[in-house]
C-alpha cells in the first residue's frame, strides 16, 4: 500500500574537483527530473530511497546515502495511488543525495535519456523548481525538486527576486529551510519572531538575515531563508538560528 510520502534522489559524482548531477526524462510526462518515487507497505523512507534507486537506475542499494536537510510538501492531487482521506492535504517529501563514482547508469523503461550536468545546466534543464541545500560536514551544494509543483518559481525564488532583481543569483546566496524543529513545545508567531528579532531580515537596514516563511501550528517547526552575501555567511547564519534554540545536530 502506498505510504503518505513522497522521496526524492539526486545522484551527483566528482570529477575534477567539480560536481554534475544526473537529471532523468520521464517518458510519460517528457519532462526531466531526479529519481522520485513514494513509500510502499512499511517502509522507512530510506528504505524507499534504496529501492526506488535501484528499480530506477540500478544504483547499488549499498550506496551510501546522504539525507538533506530540506523537507517539502506536495499536495495529495499530484500523488497516483495514494488513499487517503479528507484530513490529508500534503505529504512531504524527503530528499537524499547519493555519490556515484561512474557516469555510466541503466536506466528503467519509465525514463527514455539520462545526462549528467553541472549545477546552472541542471537547474535549466529540470521541469520543477529547486532550492540549494549544503551538505552538514563539507558544505557542498546539493540541488533539490523543492514545494508545491508551483510554475513560476518557488517562494524562494520569488523573494530573491523582489529583493534584488532578475539576476539575484549574483548579488546573494541564498538557503532555505521548511521544517526547523526547534523543540518540543508550539510555541506562537510572536514568540518566534520575538526570539529571532536580532537576526531577522533586514539586519541593520541591510539586505540580508533571516525571513520567516511558514510558522507550523501542528509541530514544533518553522520555515526560513536565509539571505546573505556569500556562503560562508549563510552558514554561519544558519548556525546562529541553530544556537538561539539551542539546536545541536
Amino acid at each position: 500500500m502506498r505510504k503518505p510520502f513522497q522521496v526524492l534522489i539526486i545522484p551527483f559524482i566528482r570529477e575534477k574537483g567539480k560536481y554534475y548531477y544526473a537529471v532523468f526524462r520521464r517518458k510519460d510526462l517528457n519532462i526531466w527530473q531526479f529519481i522520485a518515487g513514494g513509500g510502499e507497505d512499511n517502509e522507512t523512507p530510506i528504505e524507499t530511497v534504496k529501492r526506488e534507486a535501484y528499480e530506477e537506475v540500478e544504483i547499488n542499494r549499498k550506496s551510501h546515502y546522504v539525507r538533506l536537510a530540506s523537507i517539502c510538501a506536495i499536495p495529495v492531487v499530484n500523488i497516483r495511488g495514494l488513499e487517503s482521506g479528507k484530513e490529508i492535504i500534503m505529504i512531504p517529501e524527503f530528499s537524499f543525495a547519493v555519490k556515484l563514482f561512474s557516469k555510466k547508469l541503466k536506466i528503467s523503461n519509465a525514463h527514455s535519456q539520462y545526462l549528467w550536468l553541472n549545477c546552472e545546466n541542471a537547474i535549466k534543464k529540470l521541469r520543477y523548481d529547486i532550492d540549494f541545500v549544503l551538505s552538514g560536514k563539507n558544505q557542498t551544494p546539493y540541488i533539490i525538486e523543492t514545494n508545491m509543483r508551483r510554475t513560476g518559481g518557488t517562494h524562494i525564488f520569488d523573494t530573491a527576486k523582489s529583493i534584488f532583481g532578475e539576476d539575484w543569483d549574483k548579488k546573494t546566496f541564498i538557503i532555505s529551510q521548511d521544517s526547523f524543529y526547534y523543540g518540543k513545545k508550539i510555541l506562537s508567531e510572536k514568540f518566534i519572531f520575538k526570539k529571532m528579532k536580532e537576526i531577522l531580515f533586514p539586519v541593520n537596514k541591510d539586505k540580508k538575515g533571516v525571513i520567516i516563511s511558514i510558522v507550523n501550528k501542528w509541530q514544533p517547526t518553522f520555515g526560513f531563508i536565509i539571505i546573505e552575501k556569500s556562503s560562508e555567511a549563510a552558514v554561519r547564519m544558519y548556525s546562529k538560528i541553530k544556537n538561539i534554540w539551542n539546536v545541536k545536530n
